[in-house]
């Protein structure tokens, strides 16, 4: 049942998008029991279901009334399951509380980890900054005299710096990143999401002209950096260029033809010719010039930093003047800005970026101070017992493999978090429901990583008890999953349960109803598809010798799966294709001549042929079932509606719908 309920809860849930609107608070569209439904609510409702407000000022009337139906049909449900006690229902108080801890630990992820980050990130992006920095290097496994000596080295380069010593020459003497000797430690512009997670955080905390007072520590070692430039991002560009390649180190007579020929192209432009015509014309860069020399879309880092240098200083129609990279000579043209996207509409990029690069080290930072806040503890000689007890044959979401653990092991403490303990079995049964250890076998190091998960959300179990005090939203989120188990349950007592599914029941249904199952022609051929009319006439002869035609399929046929089957088709539509054709318009046991299809040579044997009839009832049964529980669940869903109606007095009035989603100044 929980695993049904998995499925068809998600279905039922309406989530909090928006907060209601405090338009027309008093307007009335109907009323439950006296209880009125308002438009403010109907509009909140609306929009939270079909994508915001946006969607309700473009529906139309027609629609806003059937929504209404629908929202009083919900909501006499709702009602008639609390009026019939379900809500006291022992299963259904533990499927709320089973669903209100695995909500409450998501919501407090999002709410105090993933949302803030994705804040802060957004925040970042709506700057641009420049960089100058001094890598001193670590190994990749390093011992701690290296991590030393790299520190000490870093703090000595700090410490001339503080002197007064020039940081582009000493980025020259010390610095150990590759691109040192030719930007002078300047890593051009960047944003937000750009530079690892430690150089980030750094660089976005320093003044302009102000350097780090302490190295700071990445992956690649110990960095000194220096803030050149801040400034508001400035967005992307679409841009277009005409270039002559003259990569450094050519000769100077390359040089010298690349640069004459591209002056030559400046000097037409600057006479009226066509820019995009010119790229596609003379432009050497010819994938570009294929499409009139447009690059696409860029932002920052995209291209060489001389090209984005003079690009990002371009209004739409622009045109640059001659440009040298380290490819060659360019001719710019900005035809679009594009301003930085707003928070949502760049939210859902954020989020991925941040779960791939940012939210573990986040999660793990996150749950330390868990531990230290709940003066956590974790009995690590139990827990390797428990490991040792537990058979690693079995798989996580085994329904029974906890019920195999010794009386002497299950109530082994293994983590205590704020005085309370989680015992091994109580571990045990947190493991086979996790939905992510699913098909995973109970092997050590896979056990020793399920209990750390167990550990984890313990910690943020406890943090999550007193979340509705914290976050009033997160009580509206719970009622509305409240409402989602309770429409599941009350529609399976008043509407599933009081369908009579006898065998008698259902074959009077398909006697009522049989016209209307019926099979096509159907034929089962066995088939061989080869190359050439040649070895289709071998094989054809083989046939008629006498050879077995399901072997000889196995052997020749090319036509993809069939060589799997032997040839064999199954029951197939007679005029699926023209194997499938011919094979029903011959008799059973018959073999065709070779004959053409497509490129291919084909010969097809009749194994059965089976003209259009109806199906008996064994045949049509799945149909039967699907068809007359519908037909049977909106008939007496129709008859508990009505009931409802009356016994709820309810009344309805569409026509206030023609002042939904009008604001009230209007």
């Amino acid at each position: 049942m929980k695993k049904l309920l998995v499925l068809v809860i998600p279905i039922l849930i309406i989530f909090l998008l928006t907060g209601c609107t405090r338009y027309h608070a008093g307007t009335v569209v109907a009323t439950i029991d006296n209880q009125p439904l308002t438009l403010q609510d109907y509009e909140a409702t609306y929009a939270r279901l079909n994508g915001g407000r946006e969607q309700g000022e473009k529906a139309t009337i027609e629609e806003l009334e059937e929504f209404l139906d629908l929202l009083v049909k919900f909501r006499m449900k709702i009602r008639d399951a609390h009026d019939s006690g379900l809500l006291t229902d022992p299963d259904i108080q533990a499927e709320l509380e089973e669903y209100r801890v695995t909500l409450a630990a998501a919501f407090l992820i999002e709410r105090e980890l993933v949302e803030p980050a994705l804040r802060e990130m957004y925040k970042r992006r709506t700057e641009e900054l420049r960089a100058r920095h001094i890598l001193i290097r670590t190994p990749q496994n390093p011992e701690p005299e290296d991590t030393l000596r790299a520190y000490q080295k870093a703090i000595e380069i700090i410490e001339k710096l503080d002197q007064g010593e020039p940081f582009g020459e000493l980025a020259l003497e010390y610095s150990e990143d590759p691109g040192v000797q030719n930007n002078h430690g300047d890593l051009y512009y960047f944003t937000g999401g750009m530079m690892v997670k430690p150089f980030e955080d750094a660089v976005y905390r320093l003044e302009v002209g102000k350097y780090t007072r302490e190295p700071v520590r990445t992956q690649f070692g110990y960095h000194i950096i220096k803030l050149s430039d801040r400034k508001p991002a400035p967005g992307s560009i679409r841009v277009s260029h005409i270039m002559t390649f003259a990569q450094q180190g050519v000769s100077p007579e390359d040089t010298l033809r690349a640069y004459n020929q591209i002056r030559d192209l400046f000097s037409k432009l600057q006479e009226g010719a066509d820019f995009e015509e010119l790229a596609i014309e003379y432009s050497e860069d010819r994938q570009s010039a294929e499409r009139g020399g447009d690059l696409g879309t860029i932002q920052r880092r995209s291209l060489p930093q001389d090209f984005e240098n003079v690009a990002f200083t371009l209004q739409p129609g622009e045109i640059s003047d001659i440009v040298r990279t380290q490819f060659g000579y360019h001719i710019i043209k900005v035809t679009d800005t594009q301003p930085l996207q707003s928070y949502e509409e760049m939210k859902d990029n954020l989020r991925r970026q941040y779960q791939q690069r940012y939210m573990q080290d986040d999660h793990d930072k996150f749950v330390s101070s868990l531990k230290k806040k709940y003066a956590h503890q974790r009995h690590d000689n139990n827990i390797e017992t428990f490991i040792a007890a537990v058979d690693s044959q079995w798989y996580a979401d085994t329904n029974a493999w906890h019920d195999s653990l010794d009386v002497s092991v299950i109530d082994l403490p293994l983590f205590t978090i704020a005085g309370e303990t989680i015992t091994a079995i109580q571990a045990a049964l947190r493991i086979q429901k996790y939905p992510e250890f699913t098909g995973r076998r109970l092997i050590p190091n896979q056990l020793r990583d399920m209990l750390d998960r167990v550990e984890e959300m313990g910690l943020i179990y406890k943090e999550a008890e007193n979340i509705d005090e914290r976050y009033p939203e997160f009580a509206d989120q719970l009622d509305e999953y409240r409402d989602g188990i309770l429409m599941y349950y009350i529609e399976q007592k008043r509407v599933w349960e009081n369908i009579d599914r006898s065998e008698e029941r259902l074959r009077e249904y398909y006697e009522e109803n049989k016209e209307r199952y019926t099979f096509p022609d159907r034929v089962n051929v066995c088939e061989i598809v080869v190359r050439s009319d040649s070895l289709a006439r071998e094989i054809y002869q083989k046939v008629s010798a006498g050879e077995d035609m399901e072997e000889l399929a196995e052997q020749y046929t090319v036509r993809s799966g069939m060589k799997r089957q032997r040839g064999v088709t199954g029951m197939i539509d007679a005029d699926r294709d023209d194997l499938a054709k011919r094979g029903f318009a011959q008799k059973v046991g018959e073999v065709s001549e070779p004959f053409k299809i497509g490129n291919n040579f084909a010969i097809v044997k009749t194994l059965d042929r089976d003209p259009a009839r109806i199906k008996t009832f064994d045949e049509a049964r799945a149909q039967v079932t699907g068809e007359y529980q519908d037909m049977m669940a909106k008939k007496i869903e129709q008859e508990w509606i009505e009931n409802l109606r009356q016994r709820y007095r309810v009344s309805t009035f569409p026509e206030n719908l023609e002042e939904a989603f009008i604001p009230e100044e209007q």
